[in-house]
């Protein structure tokens, strides 16, 4: 770096440095430690969590995010350890400043130890952390630009001099693994052995499968069975109120309430018109006859009624 940058140039740098080396350390703990897990689990509470275990859990993201992570590492890295070596860094500390001892310690302990013990412990709240999809997305665009391609086709190399004999020999461990079962029984208490092979593996999953998906459509079926039954008991009883309605007709004791000789109900009074040879009146009648007429109605016209003769009554005496 050059010397004509001053003191608080350096040091706004080289925050900046380890701040986004930080990042980078914790980023990549969550990530592989969150690694092809359901987003779904965390999108209520950690939503942004949630959207970058989605972006994560697409095709060969992880793999290209460690590519591109470790190019911004190894220059954040580079960056803090120019800054933290200048003659004149820590002018009382010649010695230190120079060697890059103190460069080193702070870097460790302060941008990468820190943040790689908070991620280990705590993977989804720092990946739910504002900024972190965005350097997630910096590392995809950082492999994009093909500086690091190489690394793939090492891999394919390494992999078909060396993986291809160790891959052969774990299918064939794998094809003739055997699991010690004691069997115990009144006649035989000698020890079986069975042999697990690769297709009861396959077998052994598939059935797991099935049996979810059985224990989900049961589930369903319940569902729709409590919904049905419970469609077919309010039918039910709509048709009994409507049969209870049906019968009740105008008898006098589904009009009743409370009432005695003092206070009669509605049906009582009309039943006392009647035998008396007397008309009752229209806000007596059943109210679905036709000419009923509510007694509030009755009350309010007698109410108006009253309150205008009394108006009048003050200007009649004068």
């Amino acid at each position: 770096m050059p010397d004509v940058f001053p003191p608080w140039a350096q040091f706004t740098i080289l925050i900046v440095a380890l701040f986004i080396l930080g990042v980078m350390e914790g980023v990549q703990i969550g990530v592989v430690e969150l690694a092809h897990k359901d987003p779904n689990k965390y999108r209520k509470q950690y939503p942004r969590a949630a959207n970058l275990l989605a972006l994560e859990n697409k095709g060969r993201n992880v793999e290209r995010f460690l590519l591109g992570r470790q190019v911004l590492v190894v220059m954040t890295v580079f960056v803090a350890a120019r800054i933290t070596t200048f003659e004149g860094f820590w002018d009382e500390m010649h010695a230190l400043s120079y060697s890059g001892f103190l460069g080193v310690i702070l870097v460790v302990v302060v941008a990468q130890l820190t943040p790689q013990v908070l991620a280990a412990a705590y993977p989804v709240e720092f990946l739910n952390m504002y900024g972190m999809k965005i350097a997630f997305r910096a590392c995809l665009i950082v492999e994009a630009t093909g500086l690091v391609h190489a690394v793939w086709f090492l891999c394919v190399v390494t992999k078909s001099m060396c993986g291809a004999c160790l891959c052969r020999q774990s299918d064939e461990m794998d094809d003739y693994a055997f699991e010690r079962v004691a069997s115990r029984s009144p006649d035989n208490m000698d020890v079986v052995t069975v042999p697990i092979t690769k297709d009861m593996s396959k077998v052994a999953g598939q059935a797991e499968e099935d049996i979810e998906v059985e224990v989900a459509l049961k589930s369903k079926e319940l569902d729709i069975r409590n919904r049905t039954e419970f469609m077919a008991s309010r039918n039910t009883i709509d048709d009994e109120m409507a049969t209870l309605i049906e019968h009740a007709g105008n008898n006098a004791d589904f009009y009743y309430i409370y009432g005695d000789d003092n206070f009669m109900s509605p049906a009582q009074c009309f039943e006392k018109f009647k035998k008396a040879g007397l008309t009752p009146p229209n806000f007596l009648l059943p109210p679905e006859h036709k000419q009923h007429i509510p007694p509030h109605i009755v009350a309010m016209m007698l109410l108006k009624m009253y309150t205008e003769k009394n108006a009048q009554a003050p200007q009649s005496q004068v």
